[in-house]
């Protein structure tokens, strides 16, 4: 696979049947595909009657993100995170469509509390876990860690608001002449 910033990925929703009072089914990615074929109409059915084409998405790599991608790479499972945006749709129709995949795992973290946003964790494929490998290994520069030094300061000269309540009392007792503790 080419060293490039962006691979197209293609995603596969499924509706699921499930148990529960109110809601008859759910909405979840079933699978993302590496450079799909591009008659892939977002909507239509990809097999059967549960499956939908979400639609097909550039998953683009940043250099200002190197470091989360490597954090996504040491985890326990590498994954790809896939963000589908809420619409209004009748019936059996798909009610959300696709609106980015990433790699980064903050930035999914960024859109799990939006109501509007179904936030979806697929494993990553071979093929773009080589990808994302080879975009660090190019990009990622260490940088070392530095102590951070603290900053001088004289407290004599430093004052900050009033002085202190028992200074202030020491103070008025000694200009009225009053010798009771």
């Amino acid at each position: 696979m080419p060293l490039s910033d962006s691979v197209n990925i293609g995603v596969i929703v499924e509706r699921r049947p499930i148990d529960h009072p109110w809601q008859d089914h759910e909405w979840r990615v079933a699978a993302v595909v590496l450079d799909p074929p591009s008659g892939l109409n977002p909507g239509s059915v990809a097999v059967g009657e549960w499956l939908y084409v979400a639609g097909i998405v550039p998953l683009q790599l940043h250099t200002t993100e190197v470091a989360a991608y490597v954090e996504n790479l040491t985890s326990p499972e590498t994954a790809l995170y896939v963000v589908l945006r809420a619409t209004a749709a009748a019936g059996d129709q798909m009610p959300y469509v696709l609106d980015r995949v990433t790699a980064n795992p903050y930035e999914a973290q960024y859109y799990i509390n939006d109501e509007e946003m179904l936030v979806d964790k697929v494993a990553m494929p071979e093929a773009v876990i080589e990808w994302l490998e080879a975009y660090v290994a190019e990009h990622y520069h260490e940088e070392p860690f530095r102590k951070r030094k603290r900053d001088k300061v004289s407290i004599e000269a430093y004052t900050f608001g009033q002085e202190p309540i028992v200074e202030l009392r020491k103070r008025l007792k000694a200009s009225n002449g009053d010798d009771t503790p």
